[in-house]
């Protein structure tokens, strides 16, 4: 699985390693939950990186629920979270 996440970092962040991204699957498939972390993907660009801690990102979880509602949400180095 290939993922691109853009608009966090000047630079496109792609993840395809299984350690950076993590799919969960609740309610019989229906809705979907990716885990991101991009420190975790060997390769990734240390600007980006270091934007990222700039920001205070060091995961981002995406959730589209059964009724296709979608949130994206980060945490940073204290676990704290906050909605994008």
């Amino acid at each position: 699985m290939e993922t691109r996440i853009t608009g966090l970092t000047t630079q496109t962040i792609v993840l395809t390693n299984s350690y950076s991204q993590t799919l969960g699957l609740p309610h019989l498939g229906a809705a979907r939950h990716f885990l991101f972390e991009p420190r975790l993907e060997p390769g990734v660009a240390p600007t980006i990186l270091a934007e990222l801690a700039a920001q205070d990102i060091r995961g981002l979880i995406y959730v589209r629920d059964i009724f296709g509602a979608r949130t994206a949400t980060v945490w940073g180095q204290s676990g704290a979270e906050r909605r994008l």
